[in-house]
Parts: structure tokens; C-alpha cells; sequence
């Protein structure tokens, strides 16, 4: 659903197909309901484009190491069925992930999306996706832009027994008669960019979704770019969004049987014999609640190098913020290495928004007597989770205190990371070797800026 005038839309329509067009050769076709059924018509059901690695193996294949995981791709109002597709093949070649995923653009049955005549189509070519190629149905995710993004949000909540995790650029979200018991266990997660370049039409409806959906309880990473236009090409968020995308598994489809056989003996051992690097990636790759119950045991083994691992699968899998509660703890652990390690996976948890990452990053950043090698790892994590709020929406306010307590730390280098996280943001006197009474003027102005972005409503998205 897009408000933009139609001769925006189609500007933007032509600039994406030039851009797209000439890198990849999407293969083309179109879906007949004899494709789905042996008896089938010649029926149409939906056209698409896709992308297939070169080489896979067949599509019965249930081995969750040789599997496939699967993007559907939802274009723009206007658009064709290679435009999102094409953009995400691009982001996935840039991160040498390409082979290991089906790419499948879809194309609408209008010039926009539409609830009730897209739904049931896009449902059907993602059955027949599953069925042609060696997909794991719990990595199946969504990726849309402007009308395609608001179809992207739509499906994952029309879809959640489908749906591990939907991605949306440009775009609210318009879901009528949403009603769910658990959204944090019954819907996938979402991730949304607007541009703050965009219209107002498209960033209101944007700002209206994110908000609705918060009252509600839905998981959602919401930025907005500044200087980004109505476009889904933003290498930063583009490369970010796929990374959170593939950490992500379905959460109520159960295991298969082989995906229970690679992780059971693992299970089993866990408490003595802990684990080694094939087994830690067969648990960053089944993911999800199911390996996080193993990897709760492996961060309490007593062998360092076993919680080492553990820790480090916390980072290459998003398993829910009751395992990232554990991680946490781990950032007192005797051994330095496990510490690191620690820290590392949880500012992969501060970026993505799990509760317990943030508290704990916050908390250490507050403590005088901590190793300052390690708070600097967490200032690191502090800046990789708000350089996409700056000047944008202030999503997570502890951070910005956090960091802007760290200006006043004792030691020099901290006070450093902490205000190069945090220039971006406005014009400042302050310098880390500035000395204390200096510095606490320089302060105050930070401090005002907090207060008056907070103020009595909450955040404020900028220009507010």
C-alpha cells in the first residue's frame, strides 16, 4: 500500500529496474496450478523470478547441513518480480551467502500488493519453492520494499507458521484483524528502515506501524535513515538486515528428525564432554529455543574453550533473550578468553535489541572497577547499536545514557570511544583528556540534549 504519487512511484519504479536489471539473471517464469498438483490446469497462479545456487542437492534432501534457506522478495508498487530479488542477491553476493540460499521474487497480482489477492498465490509459490528445492522450512524469511515492504510485514503476519523473520524497507504496515495471543512467540520478528528523506505519507505510516506494533508486544527493530530516500539500496542496513534475518529460525516448527539427530548427541554429552567446533556449528545452524536448551549447559561446562564456543554461537544465532540472560553472566567468568567471547556475543544482542544484552552492556559501562579492554568492547557494541538511530528514531534511550555517563569515565580511552560513538549526533566542545571540571560542562550539554529528546512522551523521532 503506497501513498506517493504515481509519478514517483514510477520514477522510483524505473530508477530500481536500471539498478537491479543488469546485475544478476534472475530466471524468469511464471506458476500454473499444474506445477502444483500432478492433475493441475494451466491455470496462472503468480509470475516470480529466482536465484538458485549452482549447485544443490535434491530437493528431498534432509540433511540441515547440505539444506537451502529461502528469501521471498515483494517488490514495489509498479515493480517487477526481480526487483527486490535482485537487490537481495546483490547483499547476499556481498556477503558470500548466496550459496547457501533460493533468492524467489514474486510479483503481485496488481501494480501493488493487496492482502486478499496476494496472500493465497505467494502462499502457493512458496509451497512449490519448498517442494523444488532442499529448503529448511524454519529459515524461510521475507524481504519488501514501499508497497513491497508493507506486503513483506503483511505475509509474515498473515503467514507465521511459514514466516521466521520479515524484513521491510519503506513502508508501514497495514494488517487488518490482527489478533494473537504471544506475539513474541506466535509472530516472527521484524526488522523496518525508513528513509528520513522519504515522504510523509510513507514515514507516518512507518511511525504509526512501529508504534501500534509496540503496544501490541511485537518484536521489531525500527531505524530511520537520515538522508535515505524512498529506496531498499542502503548497503549498511541492507547488509545488517539479511545478518539479523539468517540468525533467525522459525520458532514453533519443530525440528526435523535429522536436525534432532545432529544436536541430540551433543545434548547428551553436553554437561560432560561439553563440545567442539562441528558441534558449536551444528548448533549455530539448527538455532532457535531448541538449541539454546544445549547451549545453556555448555556455558556453565568446565572447560573454558567449551564456554568459549558456547558463547560464540550466541553471536551466529539469535536464540531469545532468556539464553542471552545466561551469556550475560559469563562476562564475570574467571577466564579472560570466555569474558571476551562474552562480550562479543552479547553486542550482537545489543544490536538486535534483546533486553538482558543491554542492561548487562549498561551496567558494566557504569562500573569504575571493570577491565578497561572490556568496557571498550562494550562501547563498541554501544556504537554499532545506535549508529543507525542517529538523527533517525531513538529507539533505545539506556544506550544513549550509558554512553553519555562513559564521557565522565576515568579512564581516557574509554571517554574517547564513548564520544566518537556519539558525535554524529550534534556539535560538541567535549575532548576525553579534557580534565574533570571541563569535561562536566561540556557534559551538561549532552545531558540537555537526553532530557529534551526524552522529555515527558517518551523519544522523539528527529524533527519532532
Amino acid at each position: 500500500m503506497s501513498c506517493r504519487p504515481s509519478f514517483v512511484r514510477a520514477a522510483a519504479t524505473i530508477a530500481l529496474a536500471i539498478v537491479c536489471a543488469p546485475l544478476f539473471a534472475l530466471v524468469e517464469g511464471e506458476l500454473k496450478e499444474k506445477d502444483l498438483t500432478p492433475d493441475g490446469s494451466e491455470k496462472f497462479v503468480i509470475a516470480y523470478a529466482i536465484e538458485s545456487p549452482k549447485y544443490y542437492p535434491p530437493a528431498d534432501t534432509s540433511d540441515p547441513t547440505k539444506q537451502l534457506g529461502l528469501f521471498l522478495c515483494f517488490h514495489g508498487h509498479g515493480g517487477k518480480a526481480t526487483h527486490e530479488a535482485g537487490n537481495v542477491v546483490r547483499i547476499m553476493k556481498g556477503l558470500k551467502l548466496l550459496d547457501g540460499y533460493i533468492v524467489l521474487g514474486a510479483k503481485s497480482q496488481g501494480d501493488g500488493w493487496v492482502e486478499d489477492a496476494d496472500v493465497p498465490p505467494v502462499t502457493k509459490l512458496a509451497h512449490w519453492a519448498m517442494k523444488k528445492y532442499p529448503i529448511n522450512p524454519r529459515r524461510v524469511y521475507t524481504f519488501g520494499m514501499s508497497s513491497g515492504g508493507n506486503f513483506s510485514g503483511v505475509y509474515g503476519l498473515a503467514k507465521p507458521d511459514i514466516i521466521a523473520a520479515s524484513v521491510i524497507y519503506g513502508s508501514g504496515v497495514y494488517k487488518r484483524g490482527l489478533t494473537v495471543k504471544d506475539p513474541k512467540m506466535d509472530l516472527p520478528d521484524f526488522y523496518m528502515v525508513m528513509g528520513l528523506d522519504d515522504d510523509d505519507a510513507h514515514k507516518n505510516g512507518s511511525r504509526g506501524t512501529y508504534r501500534s506494533w509496540k503496544e501490541i508486544g511485537i518484536n521489531v527493530i525500527y531505524r530511520e535513515i537520515d538522508g535515505l530516500a524512498h529506496t531498499s539500496h542502503h548497503p549498511p542496513t541492507n547488509d545488517e538486515t539479511i545478518q539479523w534475518a539468517i540468525r533467525q529460525r522459525h520458532k514453533t516448527i519443530p525440528l526435523s528428525a535429522a536436525e534432532t539427530d545432529l544436536i541430540k548427541p551433543i545434548a547428551k554429552n553436553a554437561k560432560k564432554l561439553g563440545v567442539d567446533d562441528a558441534g558449536a556449528d551444528a548448533l549455530a545452524l539448527v538455532g532457535g529455543l531448541q538449541a539454546a536448551s544445549v547451549v545453556k549447559d555448555l556455558l556453565d561446562h568446565k572447560d573454558a574453550a567449551v564456554r568459549v564456543r558456547a558463547a560464540k554461537i550466541c553471536e551466529r544465532a539469535l536464540m531469545g533473550d532468556a539464553i542471552t540472560a545466561l551469556l550475560a553472566k559469563k562476562v564475570k567468568d574467571k577466564d579472560a578468553d570466555v569474558r571476551t567471547a562474552a562480550f562479543t556475543s552479547l553486542n550482537t544482542g545489543v544490536n538486535f535489541r534483546y533486553q538482558s544484552a543491554q542492561d548487562t552492556a549498561c551496567f558494566v559501562l557504569d562500573q569504575k572497577k571493570w577491565e578497561v579492554s572490556e568496557k571498550l568492547l562494550v562501547v563498541q557494541g554501544l556504537a554499532t547499536a545506535i549508529r543507525f538511530q542517529i538523527k533517525g528514531f531513538y529507539q533505545d534511550p539506556p544506550l544513549l545514557t550509558a554512553l553519555i555517563k562513559a564521557l565522565d569515565d576515568e579512564d581516557e580511552s574509554v571517554r574517547a570511544a564513548a564520544f566518537a560513538a556519539l558525535k554524529p549526533i550534534q556539535e560538541s566542545e567535549y575532548a576525553a583528556a579534557m580534565d574533570k571540571s571541563q569535561r562536566r560542562r561540556a557534559i551538561v550539554k549532552w545531558e540537555e540534549w537526553l532530557a529534551k529528546l526524552l522529555g515527558k512522551d517518551g523519544p522523539k523521532t528527529a524533527g519532532n
